[in-house]
């Protein structure tokens, strides 16, 4: 026979459920109710689908609010792409790329039209093919009036290629901004 923590047998055979039992229980469905929701977001965020390109979108988004802030002049922060997106940084007078940068190689990146004479950051689509990349429906791109850099970038454009999670150290002044990717590893 198995009791529970503060359960006793009567002498009728019957089993008397105490106090510890039923505390026990209402701690459990309190519990429950409270990280239930949490358990949900996480498995959503570690097996969804859909959660993938949210989360480079809310990278992106969390970029471009920290470079709107006009209180932020450095920070330095985390960005993650997924196998569909890559992040493009491009300058004022910089209106396509074609090469190796950041670790892959781009045969047709475009610069937006919606960015011409402007500095420009763009979460592009990846999976683009036969078309320029960056001029996607699925792009989502925010021109600056400061130029776009990565100064310690071999190409001079900046770059978080597909995959990546990379440390980024943002500068900014009135004339430019200067996104240097100070460390950056492969997703598994």
């Amino acid at each position: 026979m198995i009791w529970l923590m503060g359960e006793t047998m009567n002498k009728r055979g019957n089993v008397d459920v105490s106090g510890y039992s039923i505390a026990a229980l209402v701690f459990f469905l309190i519990f429950f109710v409270l990280y239930a929701p949490s358990f949900a977001d996480t498995y959503s965020v570690l097996f969804g689908e859909e959660n993938k390109q949210v989360a480079a979108i809310e990278f992106y988004n969390r970029l471009i609010d920290e470079l709107n802030n006009p209180e932020i002049t450095h920070s330095e922060l985390l960005f993650t792409t997924d196998e569909d997106y890559v992040l493009v940084g491009f300058g004022k007078n910089q209106d396509s790329f074609s090469g190796s940068c950041g670790g892959a190689y781009f045969s047709k990146l475009k610069k937006p039209a919606k960015c011409e004479g402007k500095g420009c950051i763009c979460l592009c689509n990846s999976k683009v093919i036969g078309r320029e990349m960056c001029n996607d429906e699925e792009d989502i791109c925010t021109s600056f009036e400061q130029d776009v850099k990565d100064s310690k970038s071999d190409c001079g454009l900046f770059v978080v290629s597909v995959q990546r999670i990379a440390n980024l150290d943002v500068k900014k002044d009135a004339n430019n901004i200067d996104i240097n990717v100070l460390s950056s590893n492969l997703l598994r």
